[in-house]
């Protein structure tokens, strides 16, 4: 049983002076309830090292996000944005490790414990050129991490991406580049890094045809996905992900697309099931 009463504010603001100049403004104060696994009281062995236990007295989480960003039109061939986020836990809702277990091993168990803080800083840059055939775009951003608690963290990681496209009558081109990027996890405390990525792909579409060749990260052996580090007093974990996301690989796709009929929603009857909370440990 849980009775929370909060106001929730939600604020949209938008203003353009002109045709080239614009500002928004977006802000929210809400709450995050724990669901019926972080309630549930009972302790269970989740591994040779880890018991897992709910907290029938977790409470809701206040959290408030704000967004500033501005737009900038100097002509039709470029473009500039600029934009500022901030995102706020309080009292947040995370597991804890301590080693209370029966025997002295590992317990997880979820507590209201410090604060998540998350900011950004950013900026998109795009031009256009050749009467648009050519563009790109370069978005470089700081993300500002600090959390406090049992699982405290502060991390303020710099990435950037670069995109170019080109189109000369029915053939486009595109290359992509992004640095490696990481963040901190608001929900579980982990520090996830991963890799830099980058591709060059060529294409034709035409009447329905569209054939695209990709080649993806093609200097790049490591079948690493991320690496997620978290640290806390009493525990320490490493864990390592892999897959073929950030692996070398080309592709070649061959698509048509055909039109008949009236469009009709794919989800159909489906779309009304909702998904439902479960209180079993796991």
């Amino acid at each position: 049983t849980m009775d929370d009463r909060y106001p929730f504010t939600h604020i949209n603001l938008q203003y353009a002076p002109n045709p080239r100049n614009s500002i928004s403004l977006w802000f929210q104060y809400a709450s995050f309830s724990p669901d019926a696994t972080m309630k549930n009281p009972n302790i269970i062995q989740q591994s040779e090292l880890m018991y897992i236990s709910g907290n029938p007295d977790l409470m809701c989480s206040r959290n408030t996000s704000a967004n500033i960003s501005y737009t900038w039109l100097p002509s039709n061939k470029w473009q500039l944005s600029t934009y500022a986020t901030m995102f706020l836990i309080s009292n947040r809702q995370i597991a804890v490790y301590t080693p209370d277990g029966p025997g002295g091993m590992m317990l997880k168990k979820y507590q209201n414990d410090g604060d998540y803080n998350h900011g950004q800083i950013g900026t998109s840059l795009t031009g256009k050129f050749l009467d648009g055939r050519l563009s790109f775009s370069i978005s470089p951003r700081l993300l500002l991490y600090k959390t406090t608690g049992s699982n405290s963290i502060s991390h303020y990681p710099f990435t950037t991406s670069l995109n170019v496209n080109y189109y000369l009558g029915k053939f486009f081109f595109n290359a992509y580049y992004g640095t490696g990027s990481s963040y901190v996890d608001g929900e579980n405390a982990y520090l996830r890094k991963m890799p830099m990525s980058y591709s060059a792909g060529a294409g034709w579409a035409s009447r329905g045809w569209n054939i695209q060749l990709s080649l993806v990260n093609l200097f790049q052996s490591s079948w690493k996905l991320s690496k997620d580090t978290l640290t806390t007093r009493w525990y320490d974990s490493n864990v390592t992900q892999f897959g073929s996301d950030f692996h070398r690989r080309i592709s070649l796709a061959v698509t048509y697309t055909f039109n008949y009929g009236k469009k009709v929603n794919q989800s159909g009857e489906l779309s009304n099931e909702k998904n439902i909370s479960t209180s079993i440990l796991h």
